[in-house]
Formats: C-alpha cells, sequence, structure tokens
C-alpha cells in the first residue's frame, strides 16, 4: 500500500521504484506460488493447490492495479533491474532516462542473442 502511494506521488526516481517493485514480486509470488512464470500447472489447476490460473491475478495485472498504472510500465520499470550496475547509477543520478537504459538493454541483449 505504501508503495503504491508513493507511486501515485512521483516520490521514487526509476531506480527505486524498479528496486521496490522487484521486492513486492519477490512477496507476491511467496504468497502466490502459483503466479511464478515457471509455475506447474496440471491442466488449469496449479499442480499443490485446488487454485487455478484464474483465481490469481498475475503480478504485473495485480501490481498495475494497486498503484494505478498500465502493466508495461510495471514490466518496463522491473526490465530495469536487469541493465548493467554503471547504467543503474546513471539512472539515479538523472544522467540516463528509463527509456534510453531500456534502449541500451534491449540493445545489449540482442546482440548477445546472436
Amino acid at each position: 500500500m505504501e508503495l503504491a502511494e508513493n507511486v501515485k506521488r512521483n516520490d521514487f526516481n526509476p531506480m527505486e521504484l524498479a528496486e521496490g517493485l522487484s521486492k513486492r514480486k519477490e512477496l507476491y509470488e511467496a504468497i502466490h506460488p502459483e503466479t511464478k512464470h515457471n509455475a506447474t500447472f496440471k491442466g488449469n489447476q496449479f499442480e499443490d493447490s485446488s487454485k487455478t490460473k484464474s483465481d490469481i491475478d498475475r503480478f504485473t495485472e495485480d501490481t498495475a492495479k494497486r498503484i494505478g498504472k498500465s502493466e508495461t510500465f510495471v514490466k518496463e520499470h522491473l526490465q530495469l533491474n536487469d541493465i548493467k550496475i554503471e547504467d543503474k547509477q546513471k539512472v539515479r543520478d538523472n544522467k540516463l532516462n528509463k527509456s534510453e537504459a531500456l534502449a541500451i538493454f534491449r540493445k545489449e541483449k540482442k546482440i548477445a542473442q546472436k
């Protein structure tokens, strides 16, 4: 709830938000392990539970609703956790914005895949 309130007031820089969302994701998946990307299902039902895929929102969907932003907003901020350390610092110091940092990350990822 505190995260949602601070996001609405824009109290975070992009890296602080990325780190906060990452922590929230850890907690969310601990509470709802069936929402993890690699969760094991038998048909539509989580292997170790009576819950089905449709019973619990995905992390990005739940978080977007709670903070009043889009799922894309949440996903992009989570991706910031994967950028290089020096680029993270540039984002913190306002020398690189979120879009620029993600463009560099995606370009480097594409090169690495080739």
